[in-house]
C-alpha cells in the first residue's frame, strides 16, 4: 500500500504526546485488523520516505496506519 502523508495538525498531536512522554491509547491497522495498545511514543521519524513512530514497546507503526491516538481520530484530520 502506498504511503499517504498525514496532516500536520495530527502530526503535532503525536509530537506533543511524545515530548510529554504521555501514555496514551493508540489504535492502528496491521494486516487488515485494528490493534490497540497503551504505550508511550518513543520517536517519530521518516524511514524510506514514510513517516513512522516507534513506541516504547519497540513496535514501529507507519503514521498513515494510525486509527486514533488519545481519542483523536486520524480520519478527522484528513
Amino acid at each position: 500500500m502506498k504511503y499517504k502523508p498525514i496532516k500536520y495538525f495530527f502530526y503535532d498531536i503525536l509530537e506533543a504526546t511524545a515530548i510529554l512522554r504521555k501514555t496514551v491509547e493508540i489504535k492502528y491497522y496491521f494486516n487488515d485488523s485494528v490493534f490497540s495498545s497503551q504505550p508511550k511514543i518513543k520517536n517519530i521519524y521518516s524511514r524510506e520516505g514514510e513517516g513512522v513512530m516507534e513506541l516504547d514497546t519497540r513496535i514501529i507503526i507507519r503514521l498513515d496506519q494510525i486509527v486514533s491516538v488519545d481519542n483523536y481520530l486520524l480520519k478527522e484530520f484528513c
